[in-house]
Order: C-alpha cells, then sequence, then structure tokens
C-alpha cells in the first residue's frame, strides 16, 4: 500500500501533461479532468 505522500507528489497527468487532477473518495480514484486517465486507483 502506498503512503498518502506518494499519491500528493503526482501533480499532472502523464499522458496528457494536464494539471486538472480530480480525487474521486468514493472510488478510491486520482483521475485526469482532461483526458480521463485513470492515474490511481488506490487514492486513500
Amino acid at each position: 500500500m502506498r503512503k498518502k505522500a506518494e499519491v500528493e507528489e503526482i501533480e499532472k497527468c502523464p499522458e496528457c501533461g494536464s494539471t486538472h487532477l480530480v480525487q474521486d473518495y468514493e472510488r478510491g480514484e486520482l483521475v485526469c479532468q482532461d483526458c480521463g486517465l485513470v492515474i490511481d486507483d488506490e487514492y486513500i
């Protein structure tokens, strides 16, 4: 399991470079708002 600090270091999408990231706490995901890439699916 990753620590919260490691997840918070993600500042931009690795696919499109966008900084518009959305934290979906219900699904436990970090998603790029621009391209829809699920960057992290273990976000707690």
